[in-house]
């Protein structure tokens, strides 16, 4: 008997299954066992690209939820607008802690799956990669949306003071300008 064989495997196919690697059998002119071999090879060498597609549909199933909350709350507040704005200011910040609790999570359970070996260059990779396709998403540097957000901020500051002294909010800007009203 010849020891050189390769280890050999038998599997059972449901008859639509069948018919199918039939027809791919044909089409690509291999035999059923040469299809096999190029089926399951073809799977190891993509196994971990489609496990991280697995893993990224999880990630964005779960920001687009987060999305339609953010979507919902702003929709249904009905209340005046400084308190509406406080309040989507604290629900959008718990949100956020949510979603970087399970970024976060999910990041120690992939990172601890990872060859020690390689464990800080896929962690490099992986946050550079992610910086890279956010800026492309947002359009922009970071640098625009923190001043977008300090104009908010001072505006509502003013804003708020001015009510407290009884002024419009130009006159209240124009106080802390240095200018007289």
């Amino acid at each position: 008997m010849n020891s050189k064989r390769t280890p050999s495997i038998e599997i059972k196919l449901a008859p639509s299954d069948w018919i199918e690697f039939e027809l791919a059998c044909r089409v690509n002119g291999k035999n059923r066992p040469e299809m096999a071999r190029i089926a399951i090879q073809w799977f190891l060498k993509n196994q971990e690209r489609i496990d991280e597609e697995q893993k990224e549909s999880i990630i964005e199933q779960r920001l687009k939820k987060t999305e339609d909350r953010i979507a919902a709350m702003i929709a249904k507040s009905s209340i005046d607008h400084d308190k509406r704005l406080e309040a989507m200011t604290n629900r959008f910040a718990k949100l956020m802690s949510r979603t970087a609790i399970d970024v976060g999570s999910t990041f120690m359970v992939l990172y601890s799956l990872l060859d020690k070996d390689m464990r800080a260059e896929r962690a490099a990779w992986a946050n550079k990669s992610s910086v890279d396709r956010l800026k492309k998403k947002l359009g922009g540097p970071e640098g625009d949306l923190k001043d977008l957000i300090k104009t908010i901020d001072s505006q509502a500051k003013l804003d708020r003071e001015a009510r407290a002294d009884g002024k419009s909010a130009s006159d209240a800007k124009a106080a802390s300008d240095g200018k007289v009203a």
